[in-house]
Formats: structure tokens, C-alpha cells, sequence
């Protein structure tokens, strides 16, 4: 009997989320009309492709008439980062490049260091300031599947894949 109470706590809770309406509380969103126009653009790693625009309605006054517009593309993304030494945004991408957003210029490849398979790769990054050393700062998981944090030294406009520092490594027991 000592179940009890908390037996009853359990049910006054569920009763209390329970409303009793059929379905949840949210309004889909349907879009109504699609435009697309060529348009040049810069590809990271494939082809150009053309801006597509598409304009959804809401019940929401200020969501209406919102567009996606597609800037760039890349073969999975996984970190638009800021170069404020080089003016510039830097796109990450799994296999292990890391590009210029405006230009598609290389600047750092190290696919051959990384892994790709279930959730690895190129993770993320960071551009130091100059003042801080003037360098790129990635985490990627490398070909034993462990997590690394390199640091790479600005080359002109790019950074040497040759000057790689490790500040960190661990082992990683699963693969996900």
C-alpha cells in the first residue's frame, strides 16, 4: 500500500495533461507557390545550382510571405563560421574541407585524416583573431573514429594542413 500515493500522484498528473482534445495543438504550413530562376552561383564541392524561392502562407501575421533563398551549396554542411581576420564566412563540411562561402576557394583539406560514417567527421571550428594567434581551430574525428581538436596556422589566404598542432585527442568506445 505504500505504492499508493504515489500511484495517485502519477494519475492526477497524466489526468492534468490530458485536455481532451483529438490532436495536437499545431497548425501545419503548406507552401503555395514555387519559383525558380537561374541564377549564378557559387558551389562548394558540386555543381551550380539555381535559386529556388518558396513562399508559405501562416495564420501568423509575421511569418507571412516569408521565402527561403538558397545562397550556396555544399555537400553536408556542418558549420557556417565567421573569418573576421580574412572578412569572410567559412563553410565546414563533413568530409573534412573547410571553404570559402563566397568564393568556394579551398582553404583547408583534411579528408584524408578524417572519418565519415555514422556521426564522424569534420564537427566544427573556429577562426582565432590575430591577436590570438591567427589560426583555425577544428574538431573532427579522425580515421580510428576518435575525437580530435587540431589548431592550423594561417597560409595566405588559406590554412597549412601541414601545421597541424593535436591539442586533444580521446578514444572513442562506440562508433555511433
Amino acid at each position: 500500500m505504500r505504492s499508493t500515493p504515489a500511484l495517485l500522484a502519477f494519475a492526477l498528473l497524466v489526468a492534468a495533461c490530458v485536455d481532451g482534445s483529438s490532436g495536437p495543438d499545431v497548425q501545419s504550413v503548406s507552401p503555395t507557390a514555387t519559383s525558380v530562376a537561374p541564377v549564378a552561383t557559387t558551389a562548394l564541392e558540386t555543381t551550380a545550382a539555381p535559386i529556388e524561392t518558396t513562399t508559405t502562407t501562416s495564420t501568423l501575421p509575421a511569418l507571412a510571405g516569408l521565402a527561403y533563398e538558397s545562397v550556396a551549396t555544399a555537400n553536408f554542411p556542418m558549420a557556417l563560421i565567421p573569418d573576421s581576420v580574412g572578412a569572410r564566412d567559412l563553410v565546414l563540411t563533413r568530409a573534412g574541407r573547410v571553404s570559402d562561402l563566397a568564393t568556394g576557394e579551398a582553404l583547408l583539406d583534411i579528408s584524408s585524416k578524417t572519418r565519415t560514417d555514422g556521426e564522424r567527421g569534420l564537427l566544427s571550428g573556429l577562426v582565432a583573431p590575430s591577436d590570438l594567434g591567427d589560426a583555425l581551430f577544428v574538431h573532427y574525428s579522425d580515421a580510428n573514429g576518435d575525437t580530435v581538436v587540431s589548431r592550423f596556422e594561417r597560409q595566405g589566404s588559406g590554412f597549412d594542413p601541414g601545421s597541424e598542432q593535436i591539442l586533444f585527442r580521446q578514444a572513442q568506445p562506440a562508433g555511433n
